[in-house]
């Protein structure tokens, strides 16, 4: 069976891009440009991992994340957040709110590989 990943950013070109590498290590991925449709898409079936960028317009990622751990329906997906903030204090929070891990951007495929094999086989 594919395995499934959504990957959820307001940037076009990164979420492509993301979902492009994911496709190289075997996932069918797809991208969606806001986290109100990806918890739309989620509540419609699962995906096997959920790759989320913490910083969008207007969108706290800390929040989409507690928001989906506190949902007994979504709770379950693995979630990989990006970003190109890097502080300590962000990564912390995030990694805090219930995200599985913490990948800086622009994402390296190396690093999304290893990650992604890391949390999806927990």
């Amino acid at each position: 069976m594919t395995q499934t990943a959504l990957v959820v950013d307001d940037n076009r070109e990164t979420a492509d891009g993301i979902v492009k590498m994911l496709s190289l290590i075997g996932f069918q991925a797809r991208p969606v440009y806001s986290p109100r449709l990806a918890i739309e898409t989620m509540s419609k079936g699962l995906p096997h991992l959920l790759v989320l960028d913490v910083h969008m317009q207007g969108v706290d990622g800390g929040e989409v994340i507690r928001f989906i751990r506190r949902d007994p329906q979504l709770a379950p997906v693995p979630i990989l957040a990006v970003s190109s903030d890097t502080q300590d204090a962000i990564v912390s929070g995030i990694m805090a709110a219930g995200a599985d891990a913490f990948l800086p951007k622009p994402v390296e495929f190396d690093d999304l590989e290893t990650t992604v094999a890391r949390i999806i086989n927990r």
